[in-house]
């Protein structure tokens, strides 16, 4: 019971917060995943104490981890616009939810 409650906060959840993706895992066909990324935001570089760069994403957005169970750098992403996977990392207990560095294709 108390797992079927979960789930129905998560799908109520999501229905308000994430929208649909086309999504490309390497060279498979695009496929879309409704209600599966939280909005795409611009961010900017992070570096290392030495000035090289460590990530040159231009954009991040969150994630559903069960939407994207094959996800791997250099997948396709898809809201409109289109971007390629840079990486990614967990949030939190890394469960749920993650956090996908990426940049315009």
């Amino acid at each position: 019971m108390r797992r079927n409650l979960v789930e129905a906060a998560l799908n109520a959840a999501s229905v308000a917060l994430f929208e649909d993706a086309v999504y490309t895992h390497g060279e498979d066909d695009p496929v879309t995943v409704a209600k599966s990324i939280a909005g795409v935001e611009i961010v900017s570089e992070r570096f290392e104490f030495y000035g090289q760069a460590m990530r040159d994403a231009t954009h991040m957005t969150r994630a559903l981890k069960a939407k994207f169970p094959l996800l791997t750098k250099g997948d396709g992403i898809d809201d409109g616009i289109a971007y390629r996977v840079v990486d990614w990392e967990p949030i939190g207990d890394g469960r749920l939810e993650i956090a996908i560095a990426l940049k315009v294709a």
